[in-house]
């Protein structure tokens, strides 16, 4: 009779002291690493963090060893996405949800400005456009914005 994967008994300790394991180091040096590269040559990366084989535990660690920063933004399309720096400038935890709000992605980026943020060219064009219009409308009508 062969044994079942199912039948080994496994133990997950956790020593509970807040230090942080081997996972976390290895995750935090490629964030330094990758910190470095935008540094010198403005080359941006990411982490998808749902990919980690990290229990809850260390999850909550590297979030804590990692902090919050000054800037949290929430965009509101088709579902949310929250946008955090941490206390780490030029890292950024970004989290897509649906609009069911179950979690789509969640991402450390590696970057100056998170892509999600940056407004397009097209955009901006758009925007002047509406607002020329706007302001003749206004204007033939008399009217003050």
């Amino acid at each position: 009779m062969s044994a079942r994967l199912s039948d080994i008994p496994v133990k997950i300790e956790n020593s509970g002291n807040g230090t942080v394991g081997g996972g976390l180091i290895a995750i935090l040096r490629e964030i330094s690493e990758m910190l470095e590269r935008l540094s010198r040559y403005d080359d941006t990366a990411a982490i998808d963090l749902r990919t980690l084989p990290f229990s809850p535990a260390d999850y909550q660690r590297l979030r804590e060893f990692l902090g919050s920063g000054e800037v949290e933004i929430t965009l509101k399309v088709d579902g949310t996405s929250r946008v955090r720096e941490t206390g780490y400038a030029g890292v950024w935890w970004v989290e897509h949800r649906n609009p069911d709000n179950e979690l789509l992605a969640e991402l450390l980026e590696i970057t100056n400005i998170p892509e999600i943020i940056v407004t397009s060219s097209d955009e901006i064009t758009r925007s002047a456009s509406q607002l020329r219009e706007r302001l003749a409308l206004h204007s033939a009508g008399g009217n003050t914005p």
